[in-house]
């Protein structure tokens, strides 16, 4: 869910970026509120960055969010990264800034997959070339609890009409191919 896209100007050979990674994911989601598992960060180095117009390190992250950030969390975040790094890359504090985007999570395609093997719990595609994919939930309470927490009832059943919504708009449309393609003595193979 949480994903922070760091980019700085500083080298990044021979830095521990490891320790940078847990640190903020660590930090991302204890301030959110949001469980480490689901918290990805993206750190990349050596990036051309001008700020206040020198080349000194310097450093510019984006956070994108389902939930979770207000103007107090937003404050706690930046200064929790700009501590990392600083203290990690020599990153001054005035030398970076964070952009949040607080996002829904039709947005996010972060628990599909397609294989028996999947490491996370498997939700229902309907943006991809088969109508429905099979599912393998290994702990579906945990995600629908997640999945609840930040919205009111009201927008969950809005996305799930929604969604509803395609997915009969999808099965029609199979359906109406399948009655042309059958007149004309085509053989189909639904999804």
């Amino acid at each position: 869910m949480p994903c922070l896209n760091l980019s700085t100007n500083v080298n990044l050979d021979g830095v521990d970026t490891s320790s940078i990674l847990s640190e903020a994911t660590s930090s991302v989601a204890s301030i959110i509120g949001k469980p480490e598992a689901y918290v990805m960060v993206v750190l990349k180095g050596s990036v051309p960055i001008a700020f206040g117009g020198t080349e000194q390190p310097a450093a510019y992250g984006e956070l994108v969010s389902i939930g979770g950030l207000s103007p107090d969390v937003n404050k706690k975040l930046s200064a929790a990264i700009a501590d990392i790094l600083e203290k990690k890359l020599s990153v001054p504090k005035s030398r970076y800034f964070l952009k949040f985007y607080d996002t829904k999570a039709s947005h996010f395609n972060f628990l599909d997959c397609t294989d028996d093997d999947c490491p996370r719990t498997c939700l229902i595609s309907l943006h991809s070339s088969c109508l429905f994919r099979p599912i393998k939930a290994k702990n579906m309470h945990s995600v629908c609890m997640l999945y609840t927490s930040t919205r009111s009832w009201l927008q969950l059943w809005m996305e799930w009409v929604h969604l509803l919504n395609l997915a009969l708009r999808r099965l029609v449309l199979c359906i109406l191919t399948a009655i042309y393609l059958s007149s004309e003595s085509v053989s189909l193979e639904l999804c």
